[in-house]
């Protein structure tokens, strides 16, 4: 499926600085292919545990473009795609630890098959990603001897998170054995990241591209 590897990757693998690797989490994701050549994604997770919690969203949407304007493209083996995607990650612990962190990808994903086993692609996407950090600290009493205010005045731990980058450049290759997809991209961005997993598909369409 065009664009199932390389759409919003971003809140998965975070892009930024002075990161040296990171293990992705295991999910399972719900993909509806529509009428008109497009896909919508479905991903929800919740996690409740005494005073910890944690929930995870994602919606996606691949529309492919080559299916809708004749002429676009003359080798059936390519694709041109549309993609949009929205994800959100909260975690509390108790009233003292609350953050969220949520992110927003719009871009252009192009893929060739180069034979039954094996597929390219190339993506282009503005992203956004915001969160924030709201810590308690104990509470004492009279004032701490500290030079910074916050903490002299006992007040909440309060930040936000922006992201470094703005706009992703990817590059990969996908191969197919059975109902395991395996594939390895690189992403340009604020740093650049190698990215290899798999996915396992319960169900799939075959005939739908």
């Amino acid at each position: 499926v065009v664009g199932q590897n390389q759409t919003a990757k971003s809140l998965a693998s975070l892009d930024g600085k002075n990161i040296d690797a990171i293990l992705g989490l295991p999910i399972i994701q719900l993909s509806l292919n529509l009428p008109i050549y497009s896909q919508a994604k479905f991903c929800a997770a919740y996690y409740n545990q005494g005073d910890v919690s944690l929930s995870f969203l994602r919606v996606g949407y691949n529309q492919r473009i080559d299916k809708l304007i004749k002429g676009l493209l003359h080798d059936q083996t390519m694709a041109i795609a549309l993609h949009g995607s929205f994800n959100e990650i909260t975690m509390a612990f108790g009233d003292s630890i609350q953050s969220n962190f949520s992110s927003l990808a719009i871009g252009i994903h192009a893929s060739k098959k180069i034979n039954k086993s094996f597929m390219i692609y190339a993506g282009f996407q503005w992203e956004d990603i915001q969160g924030g950090f709201d810590g308690a600290r104990k509470k004492v009493n009279g004032q701490i001897d500290s030079p910074y205010p916050e903490v002299k005045n006992n007040e909440h731990l309060q930040f936000n998170f922006v992201s470094d980058n703005s706009y992703k450049m990817i590059l990969g290759l996908k191969a197919k054995y059975g109902i395991i997809d395996f594939f390895t991209d690189i992403s340009l961005a604020s740093q650049t990241m190698i990215n290899s997993g798999f996915s396992v598909y319960f169900f799939r369409d075959t005939d739908f591209y």
